[in-house]
């Protein structure tokens, strides 16, 4: 029942929520799909200077969509998340 009394729910009426346990302020955190494993590592691809450079990370909580990075990047590194064209070449 909502505050008021009144039934906004109806019998066979179904909801989604979200229930938050936590909340984490000032983290560093990435798309899940920019972090991949290799062998017992997690890995992020991080773009260096127009070329793609593979970096180990440690990670921390995680959700639905993001991941915490505890370690290997720092704030305004520029991450690939994944498919698309290769960077072009610097002359």
């Amino acid at each position: 029942m909502a505050p008021g009394g009144t039934n906004l729910l109806k019998p066979d009426m179904t909801v989604n929520t979200m229930i938050y346990l936590s909340k984490r302020d000032n983290v560093l955190a990435v798309p899940n799909k920019a972090i991949k494993r290799e062998g017992g590592r997690k890995v992020v691809t991080v773009l260096d200077k127009s070329k793609p450079q593979e970096r180990s990370v440690k990670t921390g909580w995680k959700d639905s969509a993001y991941t915490e990075i505890i370690e290997g990047l720092r704030e305004g590194e520029l991450i690939i998340t994944g498919g698309g064209a290769a960077p072009p070449e610097k002359e």
